[in-house]
């Protein structure tokens, strides 16, 4: 995830996640087009982690790991700090 956001002049400041599902705080410029760097994201981490462990079979795509959707949002009046400690906090 590091190295793909740094290929779209990015920074990924904070991954965490739950059994179904991450939270990531990126550092990004605003010519980013948001949508084609998570779908990159989401792109280059699926084969990776299929090639490892194996496809995981859900009905007739065998090689399903992340749902088509994701949600993005930005955030105004929170620190850098209260961000990342949420997203460290996520599972627990």
């Amino acid at each position: 995830m590091e190295q793909i956001a740094l290929d779209y002049n990015s920074q990924v400041l904070e991954f965490n996640g739950e059994e179904d599902h991450v939270h990531m705080l990126l550092r990004y410029p605003p010519t980013v087009v948001l949508s084609s760097l998570v779908g990159r994201m989401k792109s280059k981490s699926a084969s990776a982690a299929l090639d490892r462990f194996g496809s995981t079979n859900w009905g007739k795509h065998k090689r399903t790991f992340w749902s088509s959707g994701f949600f993005l949002c930005s955030v105004g009046g929170a620190t850098l700090e209260i961000l990342k400690t949420y997203i460290e906090n996520q599972g627990r």
